[in-house]
């Protein structure tokens, strides 16, 4: 079995949600994550993790159906 290799950073993430406009309002208003970049036109929204510039959250509606 190979070594892990470890992570020193992590700059972008990509999560799949149902629901884009609830998911910005649950990581800014919640988590409290600032709004980087909507993008309704294309289903995304991008938040800042820590300092603008610096780690960035990706937020993608997904069409595919949920499970039950």
């Amino acid at each position: 079995m190979n070594e892990p290799i470890p992570v020193q950073g992590l700059f972008e993430t990509h999560l799949a949600v149902s629901d884009l406009d609830r998911s910005i309002a649950f990581y800014r208003d919640v988590v409290g994550l600032p709004l980087a970049l909507n993008m309704p036109e294309r289903g995304a929204a991008f938040l800042w993790i820590g300092e603008a510039g610096g780690q960035c959250s990706a937020s993608g509606q997904s069409d595919r159906p949920q499970s039950a």
